[in-house]
């Protein structure tokens, strides 16, 4: 084969762009795939912290709930707490 590039040198050349032009397509998809990883990777990260608790470390399942169920119990008289403070005629009790 080397024999015809000599002979034809314009083939050689254009034998060596198209092997470079699918290299750099393919350097192309690699980059791309990466800097998808990379920024699914990120995300994943960020959402594992906001499901952690700051002092305790990760959460079961369990203690999520509990911490729900907790938050909306204090919901829940908060709210109790505004109405009957407006049935009262707005007096209300700080604490």
């Amino acid at each position: 084969m080397a024999v015809v590039w000599l002979n034809r040198p314009s083939l050689a050349i254009e034998s060596g762009l198209q092997s470079s032009s699918g290299e750099m397509h393919e350097v192309a998809l690699l980059y791309t795939e990466v800097f998808a990883l990379r920024k699914a990777e990120l995300s994943k990260r960020r959402r594992a912290k906001k499901t952690r608790v700051r002092l305790g470390g990760s959460l079961t399942v369990q203690e999520a709930q509990d911490l729900l169920d907790q938050k909306a119990v204090r919901e829940q008289l908060a709210q109790e707490t505004l109405q009957s403070g407006s049935r009262a005629g707005g007096s209300r009790t700080k604490i």
